[in-house]
């Protein structure tokens, strides 16, 4: 069963390879900036297909980030033409965000290895994004946050060594 895995992997692995070059040798030839848009999503598609085909929690991980950013990036410069900077970038996190979000059920539906982690830096790319939608009200929070986030860090560590100096006494 390993085996049969492993050349699975190899298989899909060569497949990406090929579907990676076309696609860049394709944006050569036409020398297309909207082709060049749907590079970042194409590979991310590629990379979740090879994740789900082979039941492996690995190329899902790329796959997400991937689909994610180049759905912002697509959304911003193919769909929505000149937009204020802070709604651009708050749309392109937001999407960043959605891409972290998916690695989790898909791992979970595909692979039966749950990826929590991912659900970290969904939320907080995805409160950023929030934030900035919320114009200056939003960037005086993100400010604000900014200072205080490494005094929650201190906190903890602290928490964290006191806890266990007290369990060793």
């Amino acid at each position: 069963m390993e085996t049969r895995n492993g050349l699975r992997n190899g298989a899909m692995g060569g497949i990406v390879l090929i579907l990676i070059g076309l696609m860049m040798f394709v944006a050569q030839l036409t020398q297309s900036s909207s082709i060049a848009l749907f590079i970042l999503p194409a590979l991310g598609l590629i990379f979740l297909a090879w994740g789900i085909s082979t039941r492996n929690a690995g190329p899902m991980i790329p796959g997400g980030i991937l689909s994610g950013l180049g759905m912002g990036v697509l959304i911003v410069n193919g769909t929505l033409g000149q937009v204020d900077e802070m709604i651009s970038g708050s749309i392109v996190l937001l999407s960043i965000a959605l891409g972290f979000f998916v690695i989790t059920p898909l791992t979970t539906c595909f692979s039966g290895k749950t990826q929590w982690w991912a659900l970290i830096p969904a939320a907080i790319l995805g409160f950023i994004g929030t934030a900035l939608l919320a114009g200056n009200i939003g960037l005086q929070l993100i400010t604000l946050l900014g200072y205080v986030w490494p005094l929650v860090l201190i906190a903890v560590g602290g928490y964290i060594i006191f806890k266990r100096q007290s369990a060793h006494a």
